[in-house]
């Protein structure tokens, strides 16, 4: 029995109330996904490939295994872009619900001053 995958989603979950107001199931396979393609990224960036990719940049155009990076990378962002643009569309401004609100709030109060 390996703990990690539960822990995993745990502290993800954790995350994400804060974060997004909610949280997801356990049983969520695209949650889930997003988690493992996160997971492989850390161990291919701290692991070998990483430190050939960093080492010898004139491989970094080789279909060499760091390259899964940057394909999990863009499914990744594409999952939390989804997540930001929902977000959005239920903010109600001044009525925070959540971290993000907190965010879109702040960065309406400053839409005209230039510091955003």
């Amino acid at each position: 029995f390996n703990p990690s995958e539960l822990i995993h989603r745990a502290v993800s979950n954790v995350t994400c109330s804060v974060l997004l107001g909610h949280r997801n199931e356990y049983e969520d396979n695209s949650f889930g996904h997003i988690l493992h393609l996160i997971d492989v990224n850390l161990k291919l960036t701290c692991g070998f490939w990483g430190e050939i990719y960093n080492a010898l940049p004139f491989l970094r155009c080789l279909p060499l295994p760091f390259q899964k990076i940057f394909k999990n990378k863009k499914v990744i962002l594409a999952f939390l872009n989804k997540e930001i643009k929902e977000h959005r569309e239920r903010w109600i401004p001044e009525e925070p619900r959540d971290y993000t609100d907190c965010y879109f709030d702040e960065m309406e109060k400053r839409k005209n001053d230039g510091s955003s």
